[in-house]
């Protein structure tokens, strides 16, 4: 699942952990196929409790961030 707030051109995927590669890919893909419909400033895939970034190919990035960093912020 994915959330898409215009105003800020942020895209935000939600997902439990990110603890194997075919969870990694699926949550990167979604945002990454986004970013070819949409501009996005933003990406980020909210977890449980995992905090990391991933680089595309094309040199943008995704921050996965845990839910209460998020929500603190």
């Amino acid at each position: 699942m994915f959330f898409y707030l215009p105003s800020q051109s942020t895209a935000i995927q939600v997902c439990y952990d990110l603890s194997d590669a075919i969870t990694v890919q699926r949550e990167t893909q979604a945002l990454q196929k986004l970013s070819t419909v949409v501009p996005l400033e933003r990406m980020l895939i909210i977890t449980r409790d995992e905090e990391r970034t991933f680089t595309l190919s094309s040199g943008q990035t995704i921050e996965a961030i845990p839910v209460w960093k998020w929500l603190i912020d």
